[in-house]
């Protein structure tokens, strides 16, 4: 019901935009929505350059890491197993993302646990969940000053890691070996796609964990995308009215 209300809203709110600068442009003769892109047009254009500065920042953590790394498949899941990582685990990489294991957390882990980890990881790898977070990253670069903005922001780079849990549990994990992961890990690198990212929250859901219960944020609208398609069908439905 969340999902059909923010749909609707999202919906509203586009033909409200494009019906005032239609009958703005009428009246004025001109260009009404120039300001607006202008500025939308400049945001964008900042959001970009901190996306690319973020995958730069990625692509510097996955030569690090990949110095002394080690191909194997645990759980039926390619990975690299690193010595750089401790206990943790990420997918790094914007088109082609790699899944990297610590040596230390595979030592750490029960072979259920480490198993329910490349799970998480390797939801993380088919959504290309590093691009998402360097996505939203640079939104928050911008705009997280804005408490509603940043609070959005962590939330829905919250809600990519609670959606690979429950393709986790999906593919055989349990809610417990989960959360046991996730308390063995002592060495978290916190950053978005890594295991570790939104422990907290992760391991009360996992423990409160019932089989009918959706991932939380499951039906959120993907706000890493949503700025740039509402500015892009806005200009060009009252380009088209004009």
């Amino acid at each position: 019901m969340k999902a059909h209300a923010s749909l609707r809203l999202l919906a509203l709110s586009g033909v409200a935009a494009i019906t005032w600068c239609v009958l703005l442009g009428e009246l004025s003769g001109g260009d009404p929505m120039f300001l607006v892109e202008a500025i939308f047009g400049s945001a964008i254009v900042l959001w970009t350059l901190c996306v690319i500065r973020e995958l730069v920042i990625m692509r510097r953590l996955e030569r690090m890491l990949a110095i002394d790394a080690v191909p194997r498949v645990i759980g039926g899941v390619q990975c690299r197993l690193t010595s750089a990582l401790g206990t943790d685990a990420v997918v790094i990489g914007a088109i082609r993302p790699r899944i990297y294991v610590g040596f230390d957390l595979v030592h750490t882990l029960a072979s259920d646990e480490i198993e329910a980890v490349l799970y998480h990881e390797d939801h993380h790898r088919m959504i290309l969940a590093p691009l998402r977070a360097a996505a939203l990253t640079a939104w928050l670069k911008i705009f997280g000053r804005a408490a509603l903005v940043r609070e959005v922001v962590l939330d829905r780079l919250a809600d990519l890691e609670t959606m690979a849990d429950t393709e986790a549990l999906r593919r055989g994990s349990t809610p417990v070996s989960l959360a046991r992961a996730l308390l063995k890990g002592e060495e978290p690198i916190g950053v978005p796609a890594a295991f570790s990212y939104a422990a907290d929250r992760r391991v009360e859901h996992l423990l409160g964990h019932d089989d009918g219960d959706e991932p939380p944020g499951s039906r959120r609208l993907p706000y890493e995308w949503l700025p740039i398609a509402m500015f892009a069908v806005t200009a060009v439905g009252c380009h088209i009215g004009l």
